[in-house]
């Protein structure tokens, strides 16, 4: 039900609705890793909250923004492609409490890379 309400905005088809829940459920990479700045993957990753509810998307990327130099929504657009593989999307701030919290890390891990 949480799920529904999350993506009900953001789907037309049963289809679209399963993609998503795919997306949220199972391990997925990225064919084309996100290249983010030099230093912003440690950042990122250094200032994930140690635990995920509804404040964490908000209170983690405050965290990002007060220790590195990057427009925020760049950040935003940097943080969805990662965790999500799609520009657009449901809310990130609801969609974060869906993904388990070692997927997250792991995604993190896999689809982005730094450029020197």
């Amino acid at each position: 039900f949480e799920f529904w309400e999350i993506i009900r905005s953001n789907v037309d088809s049963i289809d679209e609705a399963m993609k998503w829940h795919d997306l949220i459920t199972k391990s997925f990479h990225i064919e084309k890793k996100v290249v983010l700045r030099k230093n912003l993957k440690s950042t990122i990753i250094d200032s994930f909250p140690d635990r995920i509810n509804k404040n964490s998307w908000l209170d983690w990327t405050n965290k990002i923004l007060a220790s590195f130099e990057i427009k925020p929504k760049d950040l935003y657009i940097c943080l969805r492609e990662i965790l999500t593989g799609k520009k657009f999307g449901p809310s990130m701030n609801d969609l974060l409490t869906l993904i388990k919290k070692d997927e997250i890390i792991k995604r993190l891990e896999l689809n982005c890379e730094e450029k020197d």
